[in-house]
């Protein structure tokens, strides 16, 4: 990747970060959705999981809830 593309991919990367763990989002999926705090924290970790998935920093879905490869 080009020097310029990964600084753009990256600067998309913390974006998409930053939207997603907003406090509008917790309190869209809290107030407007009717989601318990369990529910909205298993929204957000999908969410940051399925935005890391196929990155050196995630580890697939199972990641994004807590769960490590192999384990029960």
């Amino acid at each position: 990747m080009l020097p310029g593309a990964l600084a753009r991919s990256r600067a998309e990367y913390v974006g998409a970060m930053d939207a997603g763990t907003s406090l509008e989002v917790w309190d869209r999926l809290r107030t407007t959705s009717g989601l318990p705090v369990r529910g909205a924290r298993r929204v957000m970790s999908l969410m940051l999981g399925a935005l890391f998935a196929g990155t050196e920093v995630g580890g697939g879905p199972g990641a994004a809830l807590g769960s490590a490869p192999g384990a029960s």
